[in-house]
Protein backbone atom coordinates (compact mmCIF):
# COMPACT_ATOMS: atom_id res chain seq x y z
CA UNK A 1 0.00 0.00 0.00
CA UNK A 2 1.22 3.48 -1.20
CA UNK A 3 0.76 6.32 1.42
CA UNK A 4 2.39 9.48 -0.20
CA UNK A 5 5.78 8.47 -0.93
CA UNK A 6 6.18 5.78 1.33
CA UNK A 7 5.54 2.38 0.70
CA UNK A 8 4.23 -0.03 3.90
CA UNK A 9 3.59 -3.78 4.59
CA UNK A 10 1.62 -5.97 2.86
CA UNK A 11 -0.43 -6.30 6.41
CA UNK A 12 -1.41 -3.21 7.29
CA UNK A 13 -2.10 -3.24 11.18
CA UNK A 14 -4.97 -2.42 12.92
CA UNK A 15 -4.01 0.36 15.38
CA UNK A 16 -5.98 2.32 17.80
CA UNK A 17 -5.54 5.50 19.97
CA UNK A 18 -1.84 5.79 18.18
CA UNK A 19 0.75 8.75 19.03
CA UNK A 20 3.70 8.97 17.30
CA UNK A 21 7.30 9.80 18.22
CA UNK A 22 9.66 11.34 15.68
CA UNK A 23 13.42 12.10 15.48
CA UNK A 24 15.79 13.80 12.82
CA UNK A 25 18.93 11.07 13.32
CA UNK A 26 21.75 13.64 11.67
CA UNK A 27 20.25 16.80 12.99
CA UNK A 28 18.40 17.25 16.64
CA UNK A 29 20.43 13.83 17.55
CA UNK A 30 24.07 15.17 20.07
CA UNK A 31 25.27 12.52 21.40
CA UNK A 32 22.53 10.07 19.74
CA UNK A 33 20.71 10.57 23.00
CA UNK A 34 17.06 11.74 21.12
CA UNK A 35 17.91 8.35 19.09
CA UNK A 36 18.54 5.78 21.96
CA UNK A 37 15.41 7.11 23.52
CA UNK A 38 13.05 6.64 20.12
CA UNK A 39 14.52 2.58 19.73
CA UNK A 40 13.96 2.09 24.03
CA UNK A 41 10.76 3.18 23.08
CA UNK A 42 10.89 0.75 20.37
CA UNK A 43 12.27 -1.99 22.33
CA UNK A 44 9.67 -1.44 24.91
CA UNK A 45 6.60 -2.43 23.23
CA UNK A 46 8.22 -4.73 20.38
CA UNK A 47 8.42 -2.54 17.14
CA UNK A 48 7.96 -3.69 13.66
CA UNK A 49 8.22 -2.16 10.47
CA UNK A 50 5.63 -0.14 9.12
CA UNK A 51 6.60 1.40 5.93
CA UNK A 52 9.52 2.78 4.62
CA UNK A 53 10.52 4.78 1.07
CA UNK A 54 11.42 2.37 -1.94
CA UNK A 55 13.21 5.15 -3.09
CA UNK A 56 15.37 6.94 -1.05
CA UNK A 57 17.47 8.86 -3.45
CA UNK A 58 14.44 10.60 -4.42
CA UNK A 59 15.24 12.47 -0.95
CA UNK A 60 18.54 11.97 0.18
CA UNK A 61 21.90 12.68 -1.51
CA UNK A 62 23.94 9.90 -0.38
CA UNK A 63 27.68 11.94 -0.23
CA UNK A 64 25.90 13.38 2.77
CA UNK A 65 24.29 10.69 4.62
CA UNK A 66 26.43 7.79 3.44
CA UNK A 67 25.49 4.13 2.73
CA UNK A 68 27.03 1.75 5.81
CA UNK A 69 28.84 -1.47 4.58
CA UNK A 70 29.10 -4.33 7.21
CA UNK A 71 30.63 -7.92 7.33
CA UNK A 72 29.26 -10.37 9.57
CA UNK A 73 30.98 -13.86 8.84
CA UNK A 74 31.93 -13.29 5.98
CA UNK A 75 28.96 -12.23 4.34
CA UNK A 76 28.60 -8.27 3.43
CA UNK A 77 25.46 -6.10 3.75
CA UNK A 78 24.95 -2.72 2.36
CA UNK A 79 22.70 -0.42 4.34
CA UNK A 80 20.49 2.45 2.28
CA UNK A 81 20.13 5.74 4.41
CA UNK A 82 15.81 5.95 4.53
CA UNK A 83 13.22 7.48 6.44
CA UNK A 84 11.97 4.34 8.45
CA UNK A 85 8.33 4.25 10.42
CA UNK A 86 7.40 0.87 12.80
CA UNK A 87 4.55 0.52 14.98
CA UNK A 88 4.02 -0.87 18.36
CA UNK A 89 1.06 -2.12 20.75
CA UNK A 90 0.78 -1.63 24.63
CA UNK A 91 -2.73 -1.88 26.84
CA UNK A 92 -3.54 2.23 26.58
CA UNK A 93 -1.47 2.99 23.47
CA UNK A 94 -0.64 1.99 19.87
CA UNK A 95 2.52 3.90 18.57
CA UNK A 96 4.33 5.05 15.43
CA UNK A 97 7.83 5.44 15.61
CA UNK A 98 9.39 7.93 12.72
CA UNK A 99 12.98 8.17 11.68
CA UNK A 100 12.88 10.84 9.92
CA UNK A 101 16.47 11.85 8.40
CA UNK A 102 15.89 15.78 7.25
CA UNK A 103 15.71 15.71 3.00
CA UNK A 104 17.71 17.16 0.60
CA UNK A 105 15.47 17.27 -2.13
CA UNK A 106 11.68 17.66 -2.85
CA UNK A 107 10.88 18.33 0.86
CA UNK A 108 7.60 19.57 0.27
CA UNK A 109 6.39 16.07 -0.97
CA UNK A 110 8.06 14.49 1.93
CA UNK A 111 6.19 16.30 4.44
CA UNK A 112 3.19 16.07 2.61
CA UNK A 113 3.56 12.22 2.70
CA UNK A 114 4.38 12.04 6.46
CA UNK A 115 1.32 14.11 7.16
CA UNK A 116 -1.24 11.86 5.17
CA UNK A 117 0.30 8.98 6.82
CA UNK A 118 -0.53 10.11 10.01
CA UNK A 119 -3.48 11.29 8.94
CA UNK A 120 -4.42 7.78 7.77
CA UNK A 121 -3.55 6.24 11.25
CA UNK A 122 -5.51 8.84 12.66
CA UNK A 123 -2.64 10.10 15.03
CA UNK A 124 -3.85 11.74 17.78
CA UNK A 125 -0.20 13.37 18.95
CA UNK A 126 2.81 13.81 16.72
CA UNK A 127 6.02 14.46 19.90
CA UNK A 128 9.21 15.28 18.25
CA UNK A 129 12.94 14.08 20.26
CA UNK A 130 15.44 15.92 20.29
CA UNK A 131 19.26 16.37 22.14
CA UNK A 132 21.45 19.39 21.38
CA UNK A 133 24.86 21.10 22.78
CA UNK A 134 24.63 23.85 24.89
CA UNK A 135 26.33 26.05 27.60
CA UNK A 136 25.13 24.62 30.25
CA UNK A 137 27.37 23.16 33.18
CA UNK A 138 28.11 20.24 34.00
CA UNK A 139 27.21 20.40 37.24
CA UNK A 140 23.65 20.69 37.12
CA UNK A 141 21.17 17.88 36.24
CA UNK A 142 20.07 17.95 32.51
CA UNK A 143 17.36 20.37 31.65
CA UNK A 144 14.43 19.54 28.84
CA UNK A 145 12.93 22.01 27.26
CA UNK A 146 9.25 21.37 25.06
CA UNK A 147 6.20 23.24 23.70
CA UNK A 148 3.14 21.74 23.70
CA UNK A 149 0.25 22.97 21.13
CA UNK A 150 -2.15 23.33 23.54
CA UNK A 151 -2.15 24.20 27.24
CA UNK A 152 -3.18 20.98 28.71
CA UNK A 153 -0.71 18.98 27.42
CA UNK A 154 2.07 21.75 28.23
CA UNK A 155 0.61 21.62 31.73
CA UNK A 156 1.72 18.16 31.59
CA UNK A 157 5.06 18.38 30.48
CA UNK A 158 5.98 21.27 33.08
CA UNK A 159 4.55 18.66 35.78
CA UNK A 160 7.53 16.91 34.38
CA UNK A 161 10.16 18.86 35.13
CA UNK A 162 10.01 20.04 31.25
CA UNK A 163 10.67 23.73 30.82
CA UNK A 164 8.71 25.80 28.37
CA UNK A 165 10.89 26.26 24.88
CA UNK A 166 11.59 29.60 24.36
CA UNK A 167 14.53 29.02 20.88
CA UNK A 168 13.72 31.51 18.02
CA UNK A 169 16.01 30.94 14.47
CA UNK A 170 16.74 28.51 12.12
CA UNK A 171 15.13 25.24 12.13
CA UNK A 172 14.01 21.99 10.31
CA UNK A 173 12.26 21.99 7.29
CA UNK A 174 10.75 18.69 9.24
CA UNK A 175 9.24 21.17 11.37
CA UNK A 176 6.33 21.66 8.83
CA UNK A 177 5.30 18.45 9.84
CA UNK A 178 4.28 19.41 13.01
CA UNK A 179 2.43 22.46 12.06
CA UNK A 180 0.69 20.96 8.95
CA UNK A 181 -0.38 18.17 11.83
CA UNK A 182 -1.86 21.16 14.30
CA UNK A 183 -3.52 22.38 10.98
CA UNK A 184 -5.09 19.14 10.46
CA UNK A 185 -6.29 18.90 14.61
CA UNK A 186 -3.74 16.65 15.56
CA UNK A 187 -2.27 17.42 19.28
CA UNK A 188 1.89 17.81 18.55
CA UNK A 189 4.95 17.93 21.03
CA UNK A 190 8.32 18.71 21.46
CA UNK A 191 11.28 17.85 23.92
CA UNK A 192 15.05 18.45 23.85
CA UNK A 193 17.60 17.54 25.76
CA UNK A 194 20.49 19.80 26.50
CA UNK A 195 23.55 18.53 26.55
CA UNK A 196 27.30 20.01 27.69
CA UNK A 197 28.87 20.80 24.25
CA UNK A 198 32.37 20.54 25.96
CA UNK A 199 31.75 17.01 27.48
CA UNK A 200 30.89 15.01 24.05
CA UNK A 201 29.79 11.26 24.88
CA UNK A 202 29.16 9.23 21.60
CA UNK A 203 25.80 7.26 22.91
CA UNK A 204 24.87 9.59 25.60
CA UNK A 205 22.89 7.46 27.76
CA UNK A 206 22.10 10.62 30.31
CA UNK A 207 20.10 12.30 27.33
CA UNK A 208 18.43 9.20 26.59
CA UNK A 209 17.39 8.79 30.22
CA UNK A 210 16.12 12.06 30.54
CA UNK A 211 13.86 12.36 27.71
CA UNK A 212 12.17 8.93 28.86
CA UNK A 213 11.55 9.92 32.38
CA UNK A 214 9.45 12.39 30.84
CA UNK A 215 8.02 10.31 28.49
CA UNK A 216 7.16 8.27 31.64
CA UNK A 217 5.04 10.63 33.15
CA UNK A 218 3.28 10.89 29.93
CA UNK A 219 2.40 7.31 29.19
CA UNK A 220 3.50 5.23 32.28
CA UNK A 221 6.24 3.68 29.83
CA UNK A 222 8.98 1.78 32.23
CA UNK A 223 12.68 3.39 31.73
CA UNK A 224 15.13 0.52 31.02
CA UNK A 225 17.42 -0.11 34.28
CA UNK A 226 20.39 -0.82 32.30
CA UNK A 227 20.31 2.57 30.82
CA UNK A 228 19.40 4.14 33.85
CA UNK A 229 22.85 2.53 35.06
CA UNK A 230 24.67 3.40 32.30
CA UNK A 231 23.36 6.85 32.43
CA UNK A 232 24.72 7.26 36.28
CA UNK A 233 28.44 5.77 34.91
CA UNK A 234 28.42 8.85 32.43
CA UNK A 235 27.40 11.33 34.72
CA UNK A 236 29.89 10.20 36.89
CA UNK A 237 32.57 10.34 34.01
CA UNK A 238 31.73 13.79 33.32
CA UNK A 239 31.52 14.16 36.98
CA UNK A 240 35.42 13.59 37.24
CA UNK A 241 36.22 15.27 34.12
CA UNK A 242 35.05 18.50 35.05
CA UNK A 243 36.81 18.56 38.38
CA UNK A 244 39.88 17.48 36.97
CA UNK A 245 39.78 19.94 34.06
CA UNK A 246 39.14 22.77 36.74
CA UNK A 247 42.12 21.55 39.20
CA UNK A 248 44.62 22.38 35.77
CA UNK A 249 42.47 25.25 35.02
CA UNK A 250 41.46 27.26 38.16
CA UNK A 251 40.58 30.53 36.04
CA UNK A 252 37.83 28.75 34.66
CA UNK A 253 35.73 28.28 37.75
CA UNK A 254 34.27 31.94 37.71
CA UNK A 255 33.01 30.77 33.99
CA UNK A 256 31.61 27.72 35.16
CA UNK A 257 29.89 29.53 38.34
CA UNK A 258 27.81 31.94 35.62
CA UNK A 259 26.78 29.02 33.66
CA UNK A 260 25.38 27.44 36.96
CA UNK A 261 23.97 31.13 37.78
CA UNK A 262 22.40 31.17 33.91
CA UNK A 263 21.26 27.79 34.57
CA UNK A 264 19.35 28.64 38.15
CA UNK A 265 17.88 31.41 36.73
CA UNK A 266 16.51 29.78 33.90
CA UNK A 267 15.04 26.80 36.02
CA UNK A 268 13.86 29.46 38.72
CA UNK A 269 12.35 32.46 36.83
CA UNK A 270 11.75 30.60 33.64
CA UNK A 271 14.26 33.27 32.35
CA UNK A 272 17.41 32.78 30.55
CA UNK A 273 20.50 35.46 31.46
CA UNK A 274 22.93 36.64 28.76
CA UNK A 275 26.27 35.83 28.88
CA UNK A 276 28.96 38.08 28.50
CA UNK A 277 30.42 38.23 24.41
CA UNK A 278 34.04 37.27 25.83
CA UNK A 279 33.07 34.46 27.57
CA UNK A 280 30.26 32.99 25.02
CA UNK A 281 33.82 32.96 22.93
CA UNK A 282 35.76 31.05 24.91
CA UNK A 283 33.19 28.49 25.37
CA UNK A 284 33.01 28.50 21.78
CA UNK A 285 36.87 28.15 21.48
CA UNK A 286 36.84 24.93 24.32
CA UNK A 287 33.57 23.30 22.88
CA UNK A 288 35.94 23.36 19.39
CA UNK A 289 38.86 21.79 21.08
CA UNK A 290 37.35 19.33 22.22
CA UNK A 291 34.78 18.11 19.40
CA UNK A 292 38.58 18.33 17.87
CA UNK A 293 40.19 16.19 20.49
Amino acid sequence: MKLGWFETIELIPDLKNVHAFAIIPDWLNYGGSAGLALKALEKQVDAELLARLPKPGEFFDFTRYRPQISIRENDVSLEVPNAVISFGKSQVNDFLFLHLPEPHAQAEDYVESVVELLKHFEVKRYSTLGSFAEMVPPTRPLLVTGRASNQRLQNAIEAASVFQESYQGPTSILRLIAKQAEEAGLETLNLNVHLQSFFQINDDHRGEVRLLEVIKELYGIPVPQADIDEAAKEAMQIATMSEKFLKEHPQLRPILTQLENNYDARVSKGEQTKLSPEIEQFLQKMSQRFEAG
